[in-house]
């Protein structure tokens, strides 16, 4: 893999990452102490939300690897 490849999928990969530690702060947060958001009235939305950024970045860390394995592979 090159170096511009392997720099390209580390990106991702810390975008993926950070975007799944968002999500799951968020949800830590909003669940600790629910009533401290009051424009926040669908707790159960707000939670399927947050459940679903974290398992949307989850995945594509998960891709990431599947692509980077097959990189190596070829290398």
């Amino acid at each position: 893999m090159s170096k511009m490849s392997s720099t390209i999928l580390d990106t991702a990969y810390k975008h993926f990452e950070s975007e799944r530690d968002k999500a799951v702060t968020n949800l830590e947060i909003l669940l600790a102490n629910p009533t401290s958001i009051p424009e926040h009235p669908d707790m159960i939305k707000d939670v399927v939300d947050l459940v679903s950024k974290a398992a949307d970045a989850v995945d594509g860390l998960a891709m990431l690897d599947t692509i980077k394995e097959k990189q190596d592979d070829r290398n």
